[in-house]
């Protein structure tokens, strides 16, 4: 990887400057997208810093990220880096919570519920967590099974969780219960 990208990533944050840098870049360069999704999938040292920054660029243009649903989707398969797991988990959410999630494919639907069943329940972070019960709660509209299995596994975790966990988890809860009520 050049000095230049380098330097780019080093400084993803949050800040609109270099956001619209990589938002640009991104839009310019297909193969830097693709560059970024390698180096996330082979968990590099920079991998924590290109996933932040494909889902700072997502975040602003959910368009960049669907042609890579389908790496996307591997890459959560596969990855233990928690920072990597966080970031997939959120484009997993902006791409479920939107309309885009109708062109998830059968296929592609169930690895995704598969894998925020898995972070779920598994040794994750509140974050991954959370954004798996978005994704799950959204996914559950056009999957009649997936509500009892997502209010048991909350009802179960609620009393072991941090703050944030049990706020969302509540929030979920209440919303299944009251629409299919």
């Amino acid at each position: 990887m050049d000095k230049e990208t380098l330097n780019q990533l080093a400084k993803v944050n949050t800040k609109p400057e270099n956001r619209e840098v990589l938002l640009s870049r991104l839009q310019q360069d297909p193969n830097f997208f693709y560059l970024l999704l390698s180096y996330i999938k082979d968990e590099n040292p920079q991998a924590s810093h290109a996933a932040r920054a494909i889902e700072l660029a997502s975040l602003e243009n959910t368009s960049l990220i669907t042609p890579h649903i389908d790496i996307l989707i591997n890459i959560g398969e596969n990855t233990t880096n928690h920072s990597i797991i966080r970031a997939v988990a959120k484009l997993l959410e902006v791409l479920t919570c939107t309309k885009l999630s109708l062109n998830f494919t059968p296929l592609q639907a169930s690895k995704i519920t598969e894998i925020c069943f898995d972070w779920l329940i598994g040794n994750y972070k509140t974050a991954a967590k959370a954004y798996s019960m978005n994704i799950l709660f959204y996914l559950g509209k056009n999957e009649a099974w997936i509500y009892p299995e997502l209010t048991a596994i909350l009802k179960q975790q609620l009393p072991n969780n941090s703050k944030g966990f049990k706020a969302r988890a509540r929030k979920i809860i209440h919303t299944i219960e009251r629409t299919t009520s």
